[in-house]
């Protein structure tokens, strides 16, 4: 539980499956808190400007952390960790987060 908190910045090192899990599982809920956001959203009020204000500062600091965590999980599984570039492409980076979440260690 400590590397959660020290490391959240940290591209080297390894990340084990239940620190990626924890890591996961603060993502689903921030994402579902910029939805809700999100859904309150008014084209002809100013608190709009408000909401998507929060929303990218939200989106903004849980992304470098999940990124963070992904390369360190690559690095755990001996991946190189030029596959985190899969998460930027839609559907594909789903399927990429549930393999990195399931897979065990290979061996070199």
């Amino acid at each position: 539980m400590k590397s959660v908190f020290y490391y959240y910045s940290n591209l080297k090192g390894k990340a084990n499956r239940k620190e990626f899990g924890i890591y996961l599982l603060i993502e689903i809920i921030i994402g579902f808190i910029a939805l809700e956001l999100a859904s309150k959203i008014s084209i002809n009020e100013y608190e709009t400007l408000i909401y998507l204000f929060y929303i990218n500062l939200i989106i903004g600091f849980s992304t470098v952390p999940f990124l963070a965590v992904c390369t360190r999980r690559l690095n755990f599984l001996n991946y190189p960790s030029y596959l985190i570039f899969l998460i930027a492409i839609p559907f594909i980076n789903q399927i990429f987060v549930i393999l990195l979440l399931f897979l065990k260690k290979r061996k070199k």
